[in-house]
């Protein structure tokens, strides 16, 4: 749920209504009103003044704007396409007829939409019913719904010297602050704003004086939100379980997973006894093994578990080919496709470069135009691109590039006319049943993210941490890297791919073949095909993933059905380990244990340059 002008005085009810009905809150207000907006349980906090998450296409079920500052057009672009769009009344002063003009405009366009629109008018006569005084009684008592209290009076001021002088910064967005209650400590004196009844005593004798606020509005909320967000609710507990890989248990439910004596001895083995991670394996359609090992937050004690959600790095790489080739079977694009047809004009030197030299990293293009987290858009990305000095000429040489994925998400959006991660969201990630994977879209609870950490072992935070644009990272790492997901979500995505969910025969044949070799030193036989690495014996694909502080491998059979996924939140530890130089005999000997003792063919003694 989206509520603009969360630190106002419906803002902030709202937002504690909402949470306390279990919807993930995301509040916009003014930067200096952020910190008390968290204070009520908001999920997420956006600055006005810095970004709008209404710029996200179809991502809430529902919103409460009130404010009045968006066009109905882009709030309703936010909504799923059955969400509901809640106002209360605000509107541009200029506007004309004011709030009664906005109301009446959102009651006429409901009648001809999907979406619920759902105007609410504060003026209205009706008061609380007994059963919304009781409900917001019980919110109370159970300590989920407070007033934000700017100041205290004590005994004998009266209510015409409270009001606090209105400032010139406008009001909705958190930084009018009429709209707050203020609490005086006597029951000697009410106001129109008071809450009377039930809520008498569950306030233990103060009163409420909301100066530019009416008590109705909050009823009249309540009486939206509870119908409103109860319809989001996506399934029963037995939907879930029945969706849920056979033998991978839930977070929900104490059903172990599957562990393979054979496996935990390579583990044990192979991996360091001060590291952590998950890794899940599985082999004819069964999960064998899915277990953590070590803590996903070391100061807070949380264990790794099948369920915790890690940044996949490049292994994003392997959904960007995916989403490529689906656009393909649609008939959007080929990948014999010259990258000007999607991305406008492209200079002389570059003016041959397909979308298959994107895919297998021949267009000659350079590794990256920066660091993952500078604050790249997406036409500066493409301008760089364009602009870069070719490494080689394109379809000559393999040569790793991030940014040539990178430009692959930019053609994704211009073919499909969807943003990148909605795209995946809606034609990869839903069709396999991965409800955990994404940037932004996904609900996690934060306790469930890896916190990563450095050589030293100091933590550097979640990925959701770093400079990140409001839908997810900047343009150097969208579509090469950066996808956020877990251990059981990979599976699911094995399983979409071996039996045909995701893509049909021909176009899964062409991105498992060997395009080109990748003549890296000691990888003789190594090929590269779309997002993947094709393992020697031409059975099996591979994509690793690694930064400064994380490092995983993921293993896909292209004959038969057999998966590997193991991912760690610290890749080395100074002096000690680097799991980098272990990867490679680690897979196979996890591989050859699926295999009943068969090794994969194996090529040379080092893992390939990391790439994030």
């Amino acid at each position: 749920m989206l509520i603009n002008g969360a630190a106002g005085g419906v803002g902030t009810f709202a937002v504690q209504i909402a949470a306390a009905l279990d919807a993930e809150v995301t509040g916009v207000c003014g930067a200096r009103d952020a910190d008390m907006v968290r204070s009520l349980s908001a999920a997420h906090v956006v600055d006005y003044g810095r970004e709008y998450r209404t710029d996200r296409r179809g991502q809430y079920d529902v919103i409460l704007d009130n404010v009045g500052n968006r066009p109905l057009s882009r709030l309703r672009g936010a909504l799923t396409p059955t969400g509901v769009l809640v106002a209360d009344g605000g509107g541009s002063p200029g506007h004309v007829f004011g709030a009664m003009g906005s109301m009446l405009r959102l009651s006429a366009a409901d009648a001809f939409v999907r979406q619920r629109l759902r105007p609410i008018l504060p003026s209205a006569p009706a008061g609380p019913t007994r059963e919304d005084l009781l409900a917001v009684t019980a919110l109370i008592e159970a300590g989920k719904l407070r007033p934000v209290v700017d100041r205290t009076y004590h005994r004998g001021v009266r209510g015409g010297n409270v009001r606090r002088p209105r400032p010139g910064s406008g009001s909705g967005s958190g930084s009018g602050s009429e709209a707050r209650c203020t609490i005086v400590t006597s029951a000697s004196w009410t106001s129109r704003g008071e809450l009377a009844g039930p809520l008498s005593a569950a306030t233990r004798g103060l009163r409420m004086r909301l100066p530019a606020f009416r008590a109705p509005v909050v009823f009249a909320l309540l009486s939206v939100l509870v119908p409103a967000l109860a319809g989001c609710s996506i399934s029963s507990g037995a939907e879930e379980a029945g969706r849920r890989p056979p033998g991978t248990g839930s977070p929900s439910t104490p059903t172990p997973d599957p562990t393979d004596n054979g496996i935990q001895t390579i583990l044990a083995t192979s991996l360091p006894r001060d590291g952590s991670g998950t890794v899940i394996a599985a082999r004819d359609g069964e999960v064998t093994h899915c277990a953590g090992y070590g803590m996903a937050d070391r100061a807070h004690g949380t264990p790794a578990t099948c369920d915790t959600v890690y940044d996949l790095m490049s292994m994003t790489k392997s959904f960007t080919a995916v989403a490529i080739m689906k656009l393909q079977v649609a008939g959007k694009l080929r990948v014999s496709d010259r990258i000007s047809e999607f991305l406008g004009h492209v200079p002389a030197d570059k003016r041959a470069i397909t979308i298959h030299q994107l895919l297998t990293h021949t267009s000659g293009l350079p590794e990256a135009l920066g660091d993952d987290y500078d604050p790249v858009s997406r036409q500066e990305m493409i301008d760089g691109a364009a602009t870069s000095e070719l490494i080689a000429p394109p379809g000559t040489k393999f040569s790793y590039s991030n940014l040539g994925y990178s430009l692959l998400a930019a053609i994704i959006e211009s073919a499909s006319g969807m943003d990148y991660e909605h795209f995946l969201a809606e034609q990869i990630f839903a069709p396999a049943g991965m409800e955990d994977t994404g940037y932004v879209l996904p609900r996690w609870d934060t306790e469930r993210i890896a916190v990563e950490y450095d050589e030293r072992g100091v933590s550097q935070g979640r990925p959701l941490d770093h400079r990140w644009a409001a839908d997810g990272p900047y343009w150097n790492l969208r579509g090469n890297g950066g996808l956020l997901s877990t251990a059981r979500d990979v599976y699911r995505f094995h399983r979409a791919l071996a039996d045909g969910t995701l893509l049909d025969r021909d176009a899964r044949t062409a991105m498992f073949t060997a395009h080109s070799p990748t003549g890296l030193p000691g990888y003789d036989g190594y090929a590269i095909g779309y997002g993947w690495v094709i393992m020697p014996d031409r059975s099996l694909a591979t994509h690793s993933g690694g930064n400064d502080w994380s490092y995983g491998v993921n293993v896909h059979a292209v004959r038969g059905d057999l998966m590997v996924f193991w991912i760690s939140n610290q890749a080395v530890r100074n002096g000690k380990w680097d799991l980098q130089e272990i990867a490679r005999s680690l897979t196979f000997e996890l591989i050859k244990q699926l295999r009943g003792g068969a090794s994969p063919l194996a090529g040379g003694e080092r893992e390939p340059r990391r790439s994030r």
